[in-house]
Order: C-alpha cells, then sequence, then structure tokens
C-alpha cells in the first residue's frame, strides 16, 4: 500500500452513485439509441469506444500516486474490453485541505449536471479537444473538474477496403496509459434532495498524429507524468490545459486483433493481472506489427 494511502466509503464527501439506475453489476446507463449496440464501430470521427486496463488496484495506487481510494474494490477489477457506460477508474485530485490524488469509479460517458436524462452519457464518451472549452456539455468541467483515465491500451478501427480492421494500441514499454478526462456530478432532481449523486466521465480526444493517421482520425490525450501534474492542477490556467492537451504522447505500438474484439461476448468484468496473452489470442499479428503504412510507433 503506497505510504500515507487510506481507504473511505463511497458514500462520503459526495461521491455517491445512483443504485436506481446503476442496479446491475457493471453499472451501465441507458443506452441513447444512437450507440445501443456497443460493439458499434464509430463511423462519426470520434475515438472508438473500448479500452483494455490491466492495472490491479495496487498498481494503480502505486504508479499514479494515490493517497485514498473508495471502499469498493470490486470497482477496480481488471478488463481487456472496456465499454462505454460501464463503470470505470479515474483519478481526481484532493482538494485544498485533503490534497492527496484519489482513485474513483464513474460510469464512462458524461452527463452534464443540467441534463435532464442521465441517457445523454451514452453520446458523451469523449470530449473534443477543439471544442472542448466552449461546449456547454463540458466546458465547465474542463475548468473545474479534470481527471486521469488509466488505461493499459485501447482499440481503434482503421478503415479498408475489407471493412474495419481493429488494433490494439498500447505504450511501447507498456506503462500505464493516463487519459486526459473530465469528470462530472448528476441527480435527478425530481427525486429531491436525498437523490443519490451519479459520477461519469469522458475522454478528451485530439487529431491523430504522425503514423496514428494512418488508423483514424482521431486519438486520445495522453499525458505524460509531468503533463499529468499539470491537467490535474486545480489552478491551471486554459494556456497550460491546451500546452498539455499539445504535448507529445508516449511512445506506442500495435497490432491487429479479431473483429470480434468488440462483441459484449468478448467483454468479461473479470480478467487475470496484464492479461496481454487474452489479447495476443485474439490477434491477427505480432506485436508491435505495422499498420499497412506508417512506422510502428509514434510520438
Amino acid at each position: 500500500m503506497a505510504r500515507g494511502h487510506r481507504r473511505r466509503s463511497l458514500d462520503t464527501q459526495g461521491w455517491r452513485y445512483a443504485r436506481a439506475l446503476n442496479a446491475h453489476r457493471d453499472r451501465t446507463l441507458t443506452p441513447h439509441p444512437a450507440i445501443a449496440d456497443p460493439a458499434r464501430p464509430c463511423d462519426d470521427g470520434r475515438m472508438c469506444g473500448r479500452y483494455a486496463n490491466f492495472l490491479s488496484e495496487q498498481e494503480l495506487i502505486d504508479h499514479f500516486q494515490v493517497a485514498v481510494t473508495a471502499d469498493e474494490p470490486r470497482l477496480f477489477d481488471p478488463s481487456w474490453n472496456i465499454a462505454p457506460t460501464q463503470q470505470v477508474a479515474i483519478i481526481v485530485p484532493g482538494k485544498p485541505d485533503d490534497p492527496g490524488r484519489r482513485l474513483e469509479a464513474a460510469a464512462w460517458g458524461l452527463v452534464p449536471s443540467w441534463a435532464k436524462d442521465p441517457g445523454i452519457g451514452a453520446r458523451m464518451i469523449n470530449a473534443r479537444s477543439e471544442t472542448i472549452a466552449e461546449k456547454p456539455s463540458f466546458r465547465t468541467a474542463f475548468a473545474k473538474r479534470r481527471c486521469v483515465v488509466p488505461a493499459s491500451g485501447y482499440f481503434e478501427w482503421q478503415t479498408g477496403p475489407d471493412g474495419k480492421q481493429p488494433f490494439y494500441i498500447h505504450p511501447e514499454d507498456d506503462v500505464p496509459l493516463a487519459f486526459a478526462g473530465l469528470y462530472e456530478f448528476w441527480k435527478d432532481k425530481a427525486l429531491g434532495d436525498d437523490a443519490p449523486w451519479l459520477v461519469t466521465t469522458t475522454i478528451v480526444t485530439t487529431a491523430a498524429r504522425g503514423p496514428m493517421q494512418e488508423i483514424h482520425d482521431r486519438q486520445p490525450v495522453m499525458l505524460t507524468r509531468e503533463s499529468l501534474d499539470a491537467w490535474l492542477n486545480r489552478d491551471a490556467d486554459q494556456g497550460t490545459l491546451f500546452d498539455v492537451i499539445a504535448a507529445p504522447a508516449p511512445d506506442l505500438a500495435w497490432h491487429r486483433v479479431r473483429k470480434d474484439v468488440g462483441s459484449p461476448a468478448t467483454t468479461p468484468r473479470r480478467t487475470s493481472r496484464r492479461s496481454e496473452s487474452t489479447l495476443r489470442a485474439h490477434g491477427e499479428a505480432p506485436r508491435c506489427a505495422r499498420p499497412p503504412s506508417g512506422p510502428t510507433r509514434t510520438r
């Protein structure tokens, strides 16, 4: 356990979850009709909605220097195929009187505080960095509620003559990825002041860079240790935040995987630690294989 680390209940300090909305184990939101099938590849220019997180709770605590975690370890089960609306791990900054980083859980798909229906979150799995400061759905969270979404890698679909080919993309040195994210709190006002809170998150994306453009035109904003500190700094100004977004990403490698990677039938919620062997079993090419054009890595 990290030095000074402690646990606390999810029901304290505002981090409560809408149990009526999240009744089953995966705590999914009501899917929006546009993405009712979570296996459907993205066709609208967004980063596709699948990533992997093999990291154990202890690895998350150690790598991201977490001081406080929610007292429900099941929320942080590793998974090699995380889909929109599922509960995911996020790292949030502490408060002025309690500054240590916190490991929390949130539903993937941001629900703005003003939303009438939480189902809107299924359309908000990504926030485009180009409009993040102006778009009503994201601008308040961008200013006040930034987080990190930890990952081991992510999936992207490349369009070709034979349809869409998925790739698994991950750090070349296999250190954890840190996606720039936002989070929000929402409650059903119709239920009154005692309504439970729903916490949701989104992943910030930017235009694909270098060889990544050969696979897709978008990519998540991936933070280095230095830029992670700036992103989580509650006092960071907008110029600093856009510098973080524009900063180079970690060196990446990728390989093809089978097309059924997007199927819910191949999306177990519990996986073995660092189950890269599972991904290899779904692969069609060796690790660090080249896409149809472009080198094996990018900065």
